[in-house]
């Protein structure tokens, strides 16, 4: 297939729905819009600066919003199209210093089910919520041997994620296969929110 590359602005509105605007201009229709673009900053709650909680909240939530919003403008007169969130462990867990992140995405699971039953029967909306998945953006993190220890030690599956290991659950949701699903939220993490083993003697 074809593909055309857009640069968005997730937190300028009208880049949103030029870019909504364009891919329907370009391709006659839209099927499918995944929510993946997020940003981050690590630090305690103590020091968020009001700069750093705009930011992340303009482009995890507000920007994830309003582009779903004009998305689905375009998929709902036509019956059909699908909705793939995607959020994270903190979607349903909290983790340390990262706490203007996890309101996002925690934000992230509970559109997704306000919106599977807003725009039922016509759209499917899910959320995929990654574990530790080792990308450019967490490379520091899990480059670092303690934080990597850490991480396969916590995990039952025994490493850290790649991005590869979302593509088959991407895949299902985006097809025809799950038209019967919606409002799932779904923790593709190498068995983390399933639970971890005990160091039994």
């Amino acid at each position: 297939g074809a593909a055309t590359p857009y640069e968005i602005d997730m937190t300028n509105l009208e880049s949103l729905r030029g870019a909504v605007d364009q891919a329907v201009e370009t391709y006659g229709q839209l099927d499918i819009l995944v929510n993946n673009a997020g940003t981050n900053v690590r630090e305690p709650f103590e020091e968020v600066t009001e700069e750093h909680y705009d930011v992340i909240q303009e482009v995890n939530q507000k920007g994830l919003f309003f582009l779903t919003q004009y998305a689905t403008k375009h998929m709902r007169p036509r019956g059909a199209g699908k909705v793939i969130n995607i959020g994270s462990l903190t979607t349903g867990i909290g983790l340390q210093s990262i706490s203007v992140y996890t309101g996002t995405k925690g934000a992230v699971g509970q559109l997704t089910k306000v919106w599977a039953v807003e725009l039922a029967p016509e759209i499917q909306v899910n959320a995929i919520c990654p574990g530790f998945i080792r990308t450019p953006l967490t490379e520091k993190l899990w480059s670092n041997e303690s934080m990597h220890a850490w991480g396969v030690n916590r995990l039952p599956h025994g490493r850290i994620g790649a991005p590869e290991d979302l593509a088959g659950t991407a895949c299902f949701l985006a097809s025809s296969g799950s038209d019967y699903v919606t409002g799932q939220v779904i923790y593709v993490d190498g068995g983390y929110m399933a639970g971890e083993r005990w160091p039994l003697p």
